[in-house]
């Protein structure tokens, strides 16, 4: 019988299970980090067929689940190395942002079991690739490629819009497949567009999402708030094939860390393979194609003055429900 404790985030934990080591590595050799680079070959293909919307949904998808997979196996190695299966079960969406957004900004108050003092991307990608042996002129040179990568998809990660896509592809399917081009111009009097010559191209793609949200109103009193909203639509731009390099190289971190973690569970170094590109310069290949415009949310303004909103007990009154 084996017994650890551990922490999600700040939440503390303890399990008890027979033979938990070696639960820990079936888990870990459970893992498929290449499934991400197949969603990525499977659906390329078909970017210029027919299907070409939903097969750039389907990348999209993907890169949003390839995301979470990664960041969710780098925080329950730094948390809970020795019990991954209990960590990323009990681990929230919620949690998990706040501490890839901990590490983001680095911090010498993040718990982990690798002994890191200061937590953040570079400390991380060192001590996973601490038995690595890469043959290369710029010392620590793939270290800090993979690194860098960490830190600007967690900038995708966090960002609102793009959680608000996911979830609303992934629940319902609450997405309408399609990018969007901006053009402006100047119109030359009040309700009169301009001139076709003298509109001016902002940037676009043919692929991306709209979804809408339900947010809340902006108003003085916060109870009312909390339970009056509105619905706002909000357009998103993306390159299904620059994802796919994203999604290569999430599957190489993964197989990467997979490695790390099968070291400090006991396994041989010398049995375990750490993987790069060939070629560095691909860790840039994800944003090497720029769209122009990512996103756009344009929603005429509601005037809340004069409305008779109600509060949560009036709109359970209204609905004849109990509070």
């Amino acid at each position: 019988m084996e017994y650890t404790v551990f922490l999600v985030d700040r939440t503390p934990y303890g399990v008890v299970e027979w033979d938990l080591k070696e639960k820990n590595l079936e888990f870990l050799n459970g893992i498929d980090p290449d499934y991400f680079h197949y969603v990525a070959k499977s659906h390329l293909a078909s970017l210029d067929g027919e299907d070409k919307n939903r097969a750039a949904v389907a990348i999209r998808l993907g890169f949003f689940h390839g995301m979470e997979t990664l960041f969710s196996i780098i925080c329950a190695t730094l948390q809970a190395p020795d019990c991954y299966p209990a960590w990323i079960e009990k681990c929230t969406s919620g949690q998990l942002r706040s501490m890839v957004d901990t590490i983001n900004r680095g911090s010498n108050h993040f718990q982990n079991k690798l002994n890191i003092d200061w937590v953040d991307w570079d400390s991380m990608a060192e001590k996973v690739f601490f038995c690595s042996k890469f043959n290369e002129k710029i010392p620590n040179e793939t270290i800090k490629k993979f690194s860098q990568f960490w830190s600007r998809l967690s900038s995708i990660y966090l960002n609102e819009n793009y959680k608000y896509e996911f979830n609303s592809i992934k629940h319902g399917f609450r997405t309408k497949a399609g990018g969007f081009h901006l053009r402006m111009g100047v119109e030359p009097e009040y309700g009169v567009s301009p001139p076709e010559e003298e509109m001016r191209h902002m940037g676009g793609s043919k692929f991306g999402t709209s979804f809408y949200r339900a947010e809340s109103l902006n108003l003085v009193d916060n109870k009312l708030e909390k339970h009056n909203l509105r619905i706002k639509q909000h357009n998103i731009n993306w390159n299904p094939e620059t994802m796919c390099y994203s999604l290569g190289l999430i599957c190489t971190s993964l197989q990467n860390i997979i490695s790390f973690a099968k070291i400090i569970n006991g396994i041989d170094p010398k049995t375990v393979k750490f993987s790069r590109p060939q070629d560095l310069s691909c860790f840039d290949k994800p944003w090497d194609d720029s769209v122009g415009v990512f996103s756009m949310s344009m929603n005429p303004k509601i005037q809340t003055e004069g409305l008779n909103l109600l509060s949560r007990q009036e709109i359970l009154e209204k609905l004849k429900f109990k509070a």
